[in-house]
């Protein structure tokens, strides 16, 4: 499999910054596999891909609207994606259920947030209003082209995600020494 073959080369792997999610989520994925990777760090998703294209570093990591043109160019392949499902956007990749590490998948997620003790009738305007946006094939699309799905969720079931994705990348900054604020 790859992943012992990276074992030996102890690659470079570039990321969008140091602490951003695309770092915490490579750093679980390789302690996962015993893998030691050296990172590096670029500003944003752009100088990540420039620097991997230019190889100063040997693996992209980070989001996926930076890599299409260059998949579909033949100048990059996207061989793994950090979810436990294949991407419509890069269906070739492997995923981590396949090696067997589903429970390390990291989300990019995002939130309306909305101020504590806000009333159930806006929560629920909110809710609906977000739904019916997301149904819209135009942003199914756009969704599907940047590698993203919809997953929509009230608002206790979006907090218990936010606290096991908070505890379980908090995981990862102990392990490599980073201080965290809670």
């Amino acid at each position: 499999m790859l992943y012992r073959k990276l074992r030996v080369l102890s690659p470079t792997a570039g990321n969008e910054g140091l602490g951003g999610i695309g770092y915490f989520a490579a750093e679980r994925v390789f302690n996962a596999l015993g893998v030691l990777v050296r990172a590096e760090s670029f500003n944003g998703s752009v100088g990540n891909a420039n620097a991997s294209l230019d190889k100063k570093v040997d693996l992209y990591i980070g989001a996926p609207p930076a890599v299409p043109p260059h998949v579909r160019k033949g100048t990059a392949k996207c061989f793994l994606v950090f979810s436990r499902q294949r991407s419509e956007l890069f269906p070739d990749a492997s995923t981590l259920d396949e090696l067997g590490i589903a429970s390390e998948a990291t989300f990019l997620w995002r939130m309306i947030v909305a101020p504590r003790g806000v009333s159930r009738n806006v929560q629920s305007t909110l809710e609906t209003v977000v739904q019916r946006a997301l149904s819209v094939p135009a942003m199914q699309t756009f969704l599907k082209e940047k590698g993203d799905r919809a997953l929509t969720e009230g608002g206790r079931e979006t907090a218990r995600r936010h606290r096991r994705e908070y505890d379980s990348l908090a995981e990862s900054a102990d392990l490599l020494g980073i201080k965290r604020y809670d």
